[in-house]
C-alpha cells in the first residue's frame, strides 16, 4: 500500500480551564509541540465514535468525476474540540493521512490523482482531547467511471440585493483548485448569461440601460458585439446559436428586504417571450408564447432546438390576495422564431402549483423543474425544490438532493446528461453555494458535494460552458463592457 504523509501545522482552540494538570495525563498536542510524531499519538484502532464532526460538504455514498482533482472537504466538529485533528482518505491502493490547518482543505493534484484510479475513498476525521482519540462516521465517496472536462459558469452576487455593488461571472474547472474569474464588474449588474459550442451570451445592465452581449466565435476567432433591446430577463440559446429566446419587458412589482435567505420578491404582472436572430439583428414575438393575457417567463430550447420549454401564469387576484397563484410549464414549436400553438406539460401543468426554471437534459429524456412558492415570484425561494420528468410527462420525481425549507434552483445539465448542478442555501450562514450531483440512466440521484462557496458572496445561474468554445481567450471582457457605456454617453 501507498503511504503518503502531509503535515501541516494546527489552528488550536483552546479551552479555558482552571486548576493544575496531574502529571500524569498524557501531554496536549498544541501549537507550540505538534511534530511529525503527532500522527502516531492517534490511537485509531481505538478510537471513540462521535457523531457531532462530520463532514458536511460531501454527503455519504457522493459520486465525483473521475477528473476531479481538488475535492472541497469542509467539516464540522463539536464546539468543545480539543486539541489536534487528522484527515485520513484510503481506498484499496492508496492512503494519506492529513494534520488539518483548519475546518477545509483540498488536496493538492498530486495528492488525490492516484484515489481517482480506484472506484471509492473512505474519508474520517480524527481528533485527540486529553489523551483520548475519537473519529467520525467513515464517509465514501464514489468515483464515476466518467469525466467532466467542462467548465461551469457562475454568478456570484451581494447577499443583499443591490445590483450597483460589485458581481461576476466565473469559471469552476475540475483540474483547478479556485475558479477563473470571466469578468468582474462594479457598478454593472451580469444578469442571466447564456452559452452554446460557438457562442456566449450575457445580459448586462447599468442604471436602467440594459444591454444583451454576445461573443461569438467565428474561424476560432471571437467577435464582441451588442444590442440595446430594451428591458429583457432571462434568456436561452438555441443549440445551433443562431436565436435567443427571451423575456422581454418584465414589468413587475419589486420588493427589497433585509434577508439574505429571500432578499426581495419580484412577480411579474406582465412578460412575453420574444425571439432574437442573431444573424438579422432582428427580435419579434414567438406565437405561443407571447400571449398578452399571461406572463410567459423562463424559455429553454429542446436538444434539437425544435421546441421551447416555458414557465406561464397570471398576476390576478385570488380569495382577496394579489399575486401569482399558479405556474404551468408549456412548451411550443420554435419554427425558426415563428412559434406555433402551446402545449401544456403533463404532470408539470394544470395542478394549482408553481412550475418553473424547466430544463430538457441534452438527451432530450428528461425534463428537470423546480416547484415551490412563487407566489410573491421565483427569485429565491426557500421551498424551491428541483424535480425530474420524464420528457413524455408520464413519470415524475423529487429528487433526493433537496433539503427542507431551503433553496434548491438554479440548476443546469451536463452534456452527457449524467451530472446536474445547482445552487442551495443549505450552508450554515445561508448563503447559496454550487453543488453537483450525478444522475443514473434511470434518472436516480446520488448525494451531492459542494463544488464551490464564499463567505461573502451568493453564488446563482450555474450553467456548464461547452469545452470547444474555449471561452478562456476572451476572459477580461471589463473593457469592451465599459467602452458599450462609454459610447452610449456620447
Amino acid at each position: 500500500m501507498v503511504k503518503i504523509f502531509r503535515y501541516n501545522f494546527l489552528i488550536i482552540c483552546f479551552s479555558l480551564f482552571s486548576g493544575s494538570i496531574a502529571f500524569s495525563q498524557p501531554p496536549i498536542i498544541t501549537l507550540d509541540n505538534i511534530s511529525k510524531d503527532t500522527i502516531a499519538k492517534f490511537d485509531r484502532a481505538h478510537a471513540i465514535l462521535d457523531n457531532k464532526t462530520q463532514i458536511t460538504s460531501i454527503q455519504n455514498n457522493a459520486v465525483i468525476p473521475n477528473n476531479y482533482l481538488h475535492p472541497l472537504i469542509e467539516w464540522q466538529g463539536p464546539e468543545d474540540y480539543g486539541d489536534a485533528f487528522l484527515m485520513e482518505l484510503k481506498s484499496n491502493n492508496h492512503s494519506l493521512n492529513v494534520l488539518l490547518k483548519n475546518n477545509v482543505w483540498q488536496p493538492d493534484s498530486n495528492e488525490f490523482k492516484n484515489f481517482l484510479k480506484d472506484k471509492e475513498v473512505f474519508i474520517t476525521l480524527y481528533w485527540l482531547d486529553k489523551g483520548k482519540t475519537y473519529k467520525s462516521q467513515p464517509l465514501r465517496l464514489v468515483i464515476s467511471k466518467q469525466s467532466l472536462n467542462e467548465g461551469i459558469a457562475f454568478r456570484t452576487v451581494q447577499p443583499l440585493f443591490n445590483p450597483a455593488l460589485p458581481n461576476a461571472i466565473k469559471i469552476f474547472s475540475f483540474d483547478q483548485k479556485l475558479p477563473d474569474s470571466l469578468m468582474e464588474l462594479e457598478g454593472t449588474c451580469v444578469g442571466c448569461h447564456g452559452y452554446s459550442a460557438h457562442a456566449a451570451y450575457f445580459s448586462i445592465k447599468k442604471g436602467t440601460d440594459r444591454r444583451l452581449m454576445t461573443v461569438g466565435r467565428s474561424d476560432h476567432k471571437f467577435q464582441l458585439n451588442h444590442q440595446d433591446i430594451g428591458e429583457f430577463s432571462f434568456f436561452a440559446i438555441s443549440p445551433d446559436s443562431n436565436y435567443a429566446a427571451l423575456v422581454r419587458s418584465p414589468l413587475g412589482d419589486l420588493a427589497v428586504k433585509k434577508s439574505f435567505i429571500e432578499p426581495f420578491d419580484y412577480p411579474y404582472r406582465s412578460a412575453d417571450i420574444y425571439c432574437y436572430d442573431a444573424e438579422r439583428k432582428t427580435l419579434a414575438p414567438l406565437k405561443g408564447a407571447s400571449d398578452p393575457n399571461f406572463v410567459e417567463d423562463m424559455p429553454f430550447f429542446s436538444p434539437d432546438g425544435k421546441y421551447l420549454l416555458f414557465s406561464r401564469y397570471q398576476y390576478s387576484e385570488k380569495n382577496g390576495v394579489q399575486g401569482i397563484h399558479s405556474m404551468d410549464l408549456y412548451k411550443v414549436p420554435f419554427n425558426s422564431g415563428h412559434g406555433g400553438e402551446p402545449v401544456p406539460i403533463k404532470n408539470a401543468s394544470s395542478n394549482n402549483m408553481y412550475q418553473f426554471f424547466p430544463r430538457y437534459s441534452p438527451n432530450g429524456k428528461w425534463i428537470s423543474f423546480c416547484r415551490g412558492d412563487g407566489q410573491r415570484g421565483i427569485y429565491a425561494r426557500k421551498s424551491s425544490d428541483i424535480y425530474m420528468l420524464s420528457a413524455d410527462g408520464n413519470t415524475i420525481n423529487k429528487l433526493n438532493l433537496n433539503m427542507d425549507n431551503v433553496m434548491d434552483s438554479w440548476h443546469d445539465w451536463s452534456p452527457d446528461s449524467h451530472w446536474l448542478i445547482f445552487s442551495s442555501n443549505r450552508e450554515k450562514n445561508r448563503l447559496t453555494a454550487l453543488y453537483l450531483v450525478y444522475i443514473d440512466d434511470n434518472g436516480k440521484d446520488y448525494p451531492p458535494v459542494k463544488l464551490v462557496g464564499y463567505d461573502n458572496m451568493k453564488v446563482n445561474t450555474p450553467q456548464f460552458v461547452p469545452k470547444n468554445l474555449n471561452i478562456e481567450v476572451v476572459k477580461n471582457l471589463r473593457d469592451y463592457i465599459d467602452s458599450i457605456y462609454s459610447t452610449s454617453k456620447k
